[in-house]
């Protein structure tokens, strides 16, 4: 085939030739303009990947920083409960301390009392043998039952030498007074002549 026998070919089938370059013009249009598409969505996806990423990355920086946060606080309050329960132990111990504390000063003061009862009783004891003494009365001879002042005073020494005796029993003093008992008992049986 030669030139003019290719134009031949060409005239003939020209109209088909131009169907045939636009169709593929068109289709390349196509093409192009569909990967161009590809390219943005490519893109576009790209970046929301990206964007994914970073979000996905500032997530775990937060939860990480809130679990460090978190595990801070744990910490904080577990030395707070320690602290907690150490001055509980100590507010245990001084107030067993201070127990055991009161209950030895609630020994002494009953001791005290004791004693104070005693002393008291004594003093009374002495207050009373002054009286008795002050009256001049022998309980053993009996008052003439003329001498009425001597009747009073042989039955106020007798009620004083009784209320001597009873506070000697009552707080255990007996011993102690026995000498001044027993020498002024006097009889049981009173008669005056």
């Amino acid at each position: 085939m030669d030139v003019k026998g290719l134009i031949e070919l060409l005239a003939k089938n020209l109209i088909a030739l131009v169907v045939l370059v636009v169709a593929f013009a068109g289709g390349v249009y196509y093409l192009a303009d569909g990967f161009r598409d590809l390219a943005e969505k490519r893109q576009e996806l790209t970046q929301r990947v990206q964007a994914f990423e970073t979000e996905k990355s500032e997530f775990k920086v937060q939860q990480i920083k809130t679990e460090y946060e978190l595990k801070e606080r744990i910490a904080v309050v577990a030395r707070r409960e320690q602290e907690a329960d150490k001055r509980f132990a100590l507010l245990e111990s001084r107030e067993s301390a201070l127990a055991i504390a009161v209950d030895g000063l609630q020994q002494q003061a009953v001791m005290l009392s004791k004693e104070q009862r005693a002393k008291d009783a004594e003093d009374k004891i002495e207050r009373l043998i002054a009286q008795f003494t002050d009256l001049g009365v022998n309980l053993y001879d009996n008052p003439m039952c003329s001498n009425t002042e001597g009747v009073r005073k042989y039955n106020t020494a007798k009620a004083i030498f009784s209320m001597i005796n009873s506070l000697a029993r009552q707080n255990f003093m007996t011993g102690r007074y026995s000498e001044f008992i027993n020498k002024h008992r006097g009889r049981d049986f009173i008669d005056c002549r």
